[in-house]
């Protein structure tokens, strides 16, 4: 390498960054000068060897001033005050947004707009109508919890649900599910939210009486733990009262560790 870059060379470049404004016009004429075929970064690498002060390649930033301007052209100041004068017309960002599309002739999208109003902190209201329409389209609605009589029955995913009461506000609390609704009538009692009703023979769309078994979450929790559940009927119902004694002897621990 020392050998290429003779003093001839280096004295060149010193004195070529004397009186020259950009590296990569240095550059070209060295290339030119002496036949050769460097890249920038080549040339860089050299001058930062021999500690040889060259100028920034002031081209490189012009490059990049253009690229965001012709990225960030869309937001001018004229397209800012629109925005900003908007939230004086309209309380929905939706239809700031459509104003603004058919004003300017963009297409611009509601997530664009959400992060333009974060960059420039524009302080925009929110899209009520398309939250309410995210809401209409949600998880309850979609599985038909809207326009059920009581006692009508959904489906979501492998349960089974039973409309329960009509709340001004349909949400899932009008619903309870179907094993849980039919074993409260078989045995006249009050479910807590602390009970689980399991189907014995693994068929959940077996509602008898005798494929219904009543047991609390801790005890679920205590054979999903052990892999109980894949067994069924006879040999599940063993395994369950296992589980039944083990939470009855962790509990009389309790009692008696707080005595």
């Amino acid at each position: 390498m020392r050998k290429v870059w003779t003093e001839e060379k280096l004295d060149w470049i010193i004195e070529s960054a004397k009186t020259t404004k950009d590296r990569r016009d240095i550059l070209k004429a060295f290339n030119e000068r002496f036949n050769k075929n460097l890249s920038l970064r080549q040339f860089s690498l050299v001058a930062n060897e021999y500690k040889i002060r060259l100028p920034k390649s002031s081209k490189i930033e012009y490059v990049r001033y253009d690229a965001w301007l012709k990225r960030e052209r869309i937001w001018t100041k004229e397209k800012l005050d629109f925005l900003i004068e908007s939230k004086n017309i309209y309380d929905d960002r939706e239809d700031i947004l459509n104003a603004f599309n058919k004003r300017f002739g963009t297409d611009i999208s509601l997530t664009k707009l959400k992060s333009i109003n974060t960059k420039f902190n524009l302080g925009l209201p929110v899209a009520k109508k398309k939250i309410e329409e995210s809401i209409r389209k949600s998880f309850i609605s979609s599985r038909g919890f809207y326009e059920k009589e009581i006692g009508d029955e959904i489906l979501s995913g492998t349960a089974t649900y039973i409309k329960k009461t009509n709340h001004r506000k349909a949400n899932y609390r009008n619903y309870v599910l179907k094993q849980k609704y039919l074993y409260e009538k078989y045995h006249n009692v009050k479910l807590s939210k602390n009970d689980c009703v399991i189907f014995l023979n693994g068929n959940r769309k077996d509602f008898s009486k005798e494929n219904l078994y009543r047991l609390t979450k801790e005890v679920s929790c205590l054979m999903s733990t052990n892999g109980f559940y894949k067994s069924k009927n006879e040999k599940l119902l063993v395994r369950i009262k296992v589980c039944e004694w083990k939470e009855k002897i962790n509990k009389l621990k309790e009692i008696t560790d707080e005595a």
